[in-house]
């Protein structure tokens, strides 16, 4: 009787070595169903099941892990289609991971995306920075949106927004304005409203800039100062327009001519510019406007031969090719003529402003402002009416536009081509540089 037992004991106190776990989970898609057309955030609902216990399962999306994942039963994953192509169809699969890290993949399903009427709320567009008293003061559209949610305003000191902070959030969607303190003067930053809806889709209005830079424009010190506006900002023009205020009187004893804007020709063939004639020459005095056809002078000049200083006079000239050459001080048409009907002449010298052309001499003292290029002839009513405002650089004709209100910097846009061009003799400063200089401007 002993015996039996003894055996049996030792039988039963042996280790029973345990089968590794290789047997996958099961997983399927309940819903959406093959073929669906889905919109916005869904959830994709499935069932997994496994003899020894899951760990978790994933949403792949064409073949692609998308980072969704659940370790809680009753699994559902969270899918959101606006990142995607409205209209397109995309394969779904669920992957499933029991306790033993086997997995398995659901059959596939194909979704649609349909986010017509899904889409993101209109965005929110700055329409007004003003600077004032150390603040700006920025004001937006509202959403017109009935399931909005918020507007967020981002700060940036770059154009393109990198390195952007969130500065104000509202729920309130009459809240359109908020007041940023503290600017110092000669800052320049940059802002845009993001909308949110009901449905956490976003969208972003247009980037504005906001500069504390007032009241600056380039100053010629009628020593060596220049611009190069290049060798064919002139080709085929009909119309040059600019504001001028000089740092010194100008009469009809002026001992030296001074050149504004000028394209200067060995020859002299196809040359033209603006400048102010010394005395002894034919109108002494005088601000002219002057072009070289082959051998031929064609010129206007102004009624006046005495310039005050300190005071923002607008010019602009005209070649009608009916009607001929024109000057306009101040959009008041001079009585002075020329029947020259052809718009400026194709050459590849330079065209500069401050001295004449190439040539480092006749050089200008005192500022330039908006200076406009157009390739048709401008009528009074036209010049009186766009003098006093700034321009898009999308208008008819106009093929070349600097500002020159930048403030600060080394470069001047030009704002009809997005181009930019340099102050001086070179990219980096240099002594023939213009300056930045706090003055009255004429708007």
């Amino acid at each position: 009787m002993l015996m039996p037992m003894f055996i049996f004991r030792f039988i039963e106190g042996c280790d029973v070595p345990v089968k590794p776990d290789t047997t996958p989970p099961k997983v399927h898609i309940v819903e959406p169903h093959d073929g669906d057309a889905v919109s916005g955030r869904i959830e994709i609902k499935c069932r997994a099941v496994d003899d020894r216990g899951m760990s978790h399962v994933e949403l792949w999306v064409d073949g692609a892990f998308t980072g969704v994942a659940d370790s809680t039963e009753p699994y559902a994953l969270l899918w959101n289609t606006m990142r995607y192509e409205n209209n397109s169809t995309h394969v779904i699969t669920v992957r499933a991971y029991d306790t033993s890290k086997n997995k398995a993949d659901s059959e596939p399903i194909n979704l649609t995306i349909d986010n017509t009427q899904d889409l993101p709320p209109a965005p929110s567009r700055i329409y007004e920075i003003v600077y004032q008293d150390n603040s700006f003061k920025i004001r937006w559209s509202r959403c017109p949106d009935p399931d909005f949610k918020s507007y967020t305003l981002f700060e940036s000191y770059s154009d393109d927004m990198s390195g952007e902070q969130r500065i104000f959030r509202s729920e309130d969607k009459l809240d359109t304005s908020f007041v940023v303190t503290g600017v110092n003067s000669g800052e320049v930053r940059y802002y845009q409203v993001e909308v949110a809806d009901s449905a956490g889709l976003t969208s972003r209005g247009n980037i504005s800039e906001a500069s504390s830079v007032q009241n600056m424009a380039l100053y010629f010190d009628g020593q060596n100062d220049m611009v190069k506006l290049g060798y064919t900002v002139a080709n085929n023009v009909r119309s040059i327009e600019f504001w001028f205020k000089l740092g010194r009187n100008v009469n009809f004893s002026l001992s030296e001519t001074i050149g504004l804007i000028a394209r200067n020709c060995e020859d002299e063939r196809n040359e033209f510019g603006f400048f102010f004639h010394q005395t002894g020459w034919r109108h002494p005095g005088h601000l002219e406007f002057f072009r070289k056809v082959g051998d031929d002078f064609h010129y206007v000049y102004s009624d006046q031969n005495k310039w005050v200083q300190d005071v923002w006079f607008h010019v602009a000239a005209t070649i009608d090719p009916d009607r001929g050459m024109f000057l306009y001080i101040n959009g008041e048409r001079q009585n002075s003529y020329d029947y020259s009907l052809q718009p400026i002449k194709e050459d590849d010298h330079l065209v500069s402003i401050g001295q004449w052309g190439d040539m480092r001499f006749r050089h200008f003292t005192g500022f330039i402002y908006e200076v406009r290029f157009w390739k048709r002839a401008l009528d009074e009513s036209e010049i009186i009416q766009n003098m006093h405002s700034h321009l898009t650089g999308d208008e008819y004709g106009l093929s070349t536009y600097y500002r020159f209100d930048e403030g600060r910097g080394q470069m001047i846009k030009d704002f009809c081509t997005n181009s930019e061009i340099y102050l001086g003799s070179s990219a980096g400063e240099d002594s023939d540089d213009p300056t930045w200089t706090n003055t009255d401007l004429p708007f």
